[in-house]
């Protein structure tokens, strides 16, 4: 692995830390005031923010297949994609709408932040195994 493909790959990993201290900081502090409350800007511009990481990752990770640097395992070329897709995949999820509940309801923006708990910590799993099989 690179310096460059490193410097980001921990960029990432300290992203998603943050994400993960920021949504269940929003889930808790929604749920305590019934929904008035929560850090969802926040969170939003984190799971932005380590998108756009991952995608400068990945990149760089492609320029270094296409120069002949393969990974050790060819299982992170999978992981790699699959992390890719895990923070946007854990926003849609919890941003769907409960049955019979309006839309931007108090209940449903503490549900999305669970969810992105539940994200991040997949996450650190993924980024984990992406570490051992690079």
């Amino acid at each position: 692995m690179t310096e460059p493909h490193q410097f980001v790959a921990a960029a990432a990993a300290i992203e998603t830390i943050a994400l993960l201290v920021t949504s269940l900081w929003s889930a808790l502090e929604g749920r305590r005031t019934d929904g008035a409350r929560d850090r969802r800007g926040l969170v939003d511009r984190l799971v932005l923010v380590l998108t756009a990481t991952i995608a400068v990752a990945l990149v760089i990770g492609i320029v270094l297949v296409v120069a002949g640097r393969r990974p050790a395992d060819p299982l992170h070329v999978l992981y790699a994609a699959v992390v890719l897709v895990t923070p946007i995949g854990g926003w849609w999820l919890g941003g769907r709408r409960l049955r019979g509940a309006d839309r931007g309801s108090p209940a449903g923006r503490v549900r999305r932040d669970a969810w992105l708990t539940v994200t991040a910590i997949v996450l650190i799993g993924l980024e984990a195994r992406l570490l051992m099989t690079g």
